[in-house]
C-alpha cells in the first residue's frame, strides 16, 4: 500500500514538472515592465513640457533695488547673464545670480531655463558681485607663455619697424611693416604686447608735427607677431590721446591711461570692445603702470600737462564694481619721487614693487626705489641697484622670461642693448649688434 502511494506521488510530481503547475505564480516580465515605466515617464515629461509656461518672470534684486525681466523658457541660463549687464555700473564687472538656498546659476549656463526652473512662473534671483578674478599666478603664467615681445620703431617714413624678441632662443628678428593701417603711429603712440600680439594706439597726427597745435589720434591696431602681415584695425579710442600708457591685465583686459586726459579706457580682447572705465585724479603722461596683489592697479609718477614731473602715486581697485582712483600719501617724506620715469619690476617674496630709475644718459644719477603700501599709505626707500638704466624706455615694465629672469627693451637706435633682471634684482646689460640688420641695411 505504501509502495503504491509512493508511485502515484512520484508520477504526480513528474506530471507537474512536465506540464507546469497552473497554481504557481508567474515571474513578471521585467523588460516589459521597464519599457512601460519609460513610456509613462516620457509621456509625463511630454505632458509636463506642453503644460509648462512659455515664459518666466524673473525678479532680480540688486542693491535693495528690484528689476523685472520676462524670459522665454527655451532660452539658456546664459541669456539671463546677458540681460543683467544693463544693471551694472561697470559692464566688465563680474556677477553671479543666486537662486533659493545659495544655488549659483553660473554653473548652469548651458542648461535651458525650463529645465532649471520646472513649472515655475515667478522666480526671485539675487545678483552677487564677484569682482575681476586677476591672480598673480595667472598673470605670470600668461606672461611667461607669451613667447614673443615686440618693440615698434617709428619715424621710418610711412612705415614702422618691428623688433621681436624670441624668448625660447633669447634672440631677435626685425622687419619693416609697410601698411597704411600703421602710417599714423609715431613715438607718441602707446603699445603693449600680450598673447603674442602687439597692440598700438593713439599718438599725434603727423600733419601737426613740429607745431604748437596738438592733434591727437584715436586709432587702435593689433599685429599678429607670428604672422606680421595680419594687421587688424580695432574700434577707435573714445578719447584721442598721446604720451599715454597701456598695460595688459590677464586674462583679457588692456587698460589705457593718460595722454592729456584723466579718462581711463578699457579694451576687452575677447569681446573686441573698448569703453570708458574710470577717471583718474590727475592727468598723467607717460606714467608707469603695475598691477599688484591680484587686483590693485598703480600709476606711478608721470608728467603733468604743463610738463612737470608728478610726485605722487594713484591706485585703483580693479575688483570694485565702480572703479575709483585714489592718490596715495607717501608715508616717509625724506624719500620722494624724482624728476625721472621709472620701470616697474615685481618682487615675488613680498608685496613690494621695484622701481628702476630711468637715467636717460650717464649724466643723470637718479636712485631706483622700492615701493610698499602699508595701511593705505605708500612707503618709499632707496633700492641699491648694481647698475643704472641709461636709456629711454617707452615700455615701462620688465617682462618675465621665466621664473628667475625678466627683460626690458629700451628705445632702440641702430644698435640693440637690453637689460635683464636676475636673482636679487641684479641688472645685466647685453648687446645684440645684428638685431636691426633687416631694417637699417
Amino acid at each position: 500500500m505504501g509502495g503504491a502511494c509512493a508511485s502515484i506521488k512520484s508520477k504526480t510530481v513528474k506530471s507537474k514538472q512536465k506540464n507546469g503547475d497552473n497554481n504557481e505564480k508567474k515571474i513578471p516580465d521585467k523588460e516589459n515592465e521597464n519599457k512601460d515605466l519609460k513610456d509613462k515617464e516620457t509621456n509625463d515629461n511630454q505632458n509636463q513640457k506642453e503644460n509648462s509656461p512659455k515664459e518666466i518672470t524673473f525678479k532680480i534684486i540688486y542693491k535693495d533695488k528690484e528689476y523685472s525681466e520676462k524670459v522665454k523658457t527655451s532660452e539658456k541660463i546664459s541669456h539671463l547673464f546677458t540681460l543683467i549687464k544693463k544693471y551694472q555700473n561697470n559692464k566688465y564687472s563680474e556677477f553671479d545670480l543666486i537662486f533659493e538656498e545659495n544655488i549659483s546659476l553660473s554653473s548652469k549656463l548651458n542648461e535651458e531655463i525650463s529645465e532649471v526652473f520646472k513649472n515655475k512662473e515667478d522666480i526671485t534671483l539675487k545678483m552677487l558681485y564677484l569682482g575681476l578674478e586677476i591672480s598673480f599666478d595667472i598673470k605670470k603664467e600668461i606672461e611667461i607663455s607669451n613667447t614673443l615681445i615686440a618693440q615698434p620703431l617709428f619715424d621710418l617714413g610711412e612705415n614702422i619697424g618691428l623688433l621681436i624678441y624670441h624668448k625660447p632662443d633669447n634672440n631677435f628678428t626685425s622687419e619693416i611693416l609697410k601698411s597704411q593701417k600703421l602710417s599714423k603711429y609715431n613715438h607718441l603712440s602707446a603699445y603693449c604686447t600680450c598673447k603674442n600680439v602687439l597692440f598700438i594706439c593713439g599718438g599725434e597726427s603727423k600733419e601737426n608735427k613740429g607745431t604748437n597745435n596738438r592733434n591727437y589720434i584715436s586709432n587702435f591696431t593689433k599685429i599678429d607677431l607670428f604672422n606680421t602681415e595680419t594687421i587688424n584695425e580695432l574700434p577707435m579710442l573714445e578719447q584721442a590721446r598721446a604720451w599715454h600708457s597701456m598695460i595688459f591685465v590677464p586674462p583679457k583686459l588692456i587698460f589705457i591711461i593718460g595722454g592729456d586726459t584723466k579718462t581711463v579706457e578699457l579694451f576687452d580682447i575677447e569681446r573686441g570692445e573698448i569703453n570708458s572705465d574710470s577717471e583718474m585724479n590727475e592727468i598723467r603722461n607717460e606714467c608707469t603702470l603695475f598691477c599688484l596683489n591680484d587686483a590693485i592697479l598703480y600709476a606711478f609718477s608721470g608728467v603733468s600737462i604743463n610738463g612737470n614731473y608728478i610726485k605722487n602715486i594713484e591706485k585703483c581697485n580693479l575688483r570694485a564694481e565702480e572703479r575709483k582712483w585714489k592718490i596715495i600719501e607717501i608715508k616717509n617724506n625724506e624719500i620722494q619721487i624724482q624728476n625721472c620715469f621709472y620701470i616697474s619690476c615685481f618682487t615675488e617674496n613680498s608685496s613690494n614693487i621695484i622701481l628702476f630709475a630711468e637715467n636717460e644718459n650717464e649724466n643723470h644719477s637718479y636712485d631706483s626705489l622700492e615701493f610698499e603700501e602699508e595701511e593705505e599709505k605708500g612707503k618709499l626707500k632707496v633700492f641699491n641697484s648694481n647698475m643704472k638704466i641709461t636709456d629711454v624706455c617707452p615700455d615701462k615694465t620688465f617682462h618675465p622670461i621665466n621664473n628667475n629672469m625678466s627683460i626690458l627693451l629700451p628705445l632702440i637706435g641702430n644698435h640693440v642693448s637690453v637689460y635683464y633682471t636676475k636673482k636679487e634684482f641684479e641688472l645685466e646689460k647685453k648687446s645684440f649688434p645684428d638685431a636691426l640688420k633687416q631694417i637699417y641695411d
